[in-house]
């Protein structure tokens, strides 16, 4: 026969394990609902997106593309937005999926200037890159590539032209430094 204690503990352990089978839950519960509302957003941004680009590389007036490029900037800061407020969302819950990976912040960087360049240099930014070679880390590539991009993306949106960005990387006491 089990002593009095002994129930006491494996009615203590029933208890925390229901209860964690319903944080469990809660979370899962959590996830599908901004799984559903991601989609269910993003999908018509990114449809009218699409057809304002469709539009724009037809037969436009010259005085329709402004707007329309506006309406396209917009769309992608409102995409940016529900991305951000989702996020942040499962962050105090507690609940941000995160898939940790060794990552070269060199090689990151370089792609991520690749990609920028010719969006900085037609605003008339430069970029450089001042690295020592590779820096590894261990975090989730598609948060750390959105932390990069939104940098990019707010250095060419609020530079005047003839400025030079300058990203430096380092290592230094076991962690990665991006100035």
């Amino acid at each position: 026969f089990p002593l009095p204690h002994q129930e006491a503990r494996i009615e203590l352990a029933r208890t925390l394990n229901h209860m964690l089978d319903r944080i469990e839950s809660a979370m899962n519960q959590l996830h599908t609902i901004t799984d559903s509302l991601a989609h269910a957003l993003r999908s018509p941004l990114t449809a009218v997106r699409g057809k304002l680009e469709v539009v724009l590389s037809g037969d436009v007036r010259t005085e329709q593309i402004d707007p329309i490029v506006s309406a396209i900037d917009e769309l992608d800061r409102l995409t940016e937005f529900l991305n951000t407020s989702l996020d942040v969302a499962e962050a105090k819950a507690d609940a941000l999926r995160m898939s940790p990976t060794v990552i070269d912040m060199d090689e990151l960087l370089r792609g991520m200037i690749d990609l920028y360049e010719p969006c900085l240099s037609e605003k008339g930014i430069s970029v450089q890159l001042r690295s020592a070679g590779a820096v590894h880390v261990m975090a989730d590539a598609a948060l750390l590539h959105r932390v990069i991009a939104n940098l990019l993306d707010n250095e060419a949106k609020h530079l005047p032209a003839s400025c030079t960005v300058v990203l430096g990387l380092r290592s230094e006491d076991g962690f990665a430094e991006l100035v």
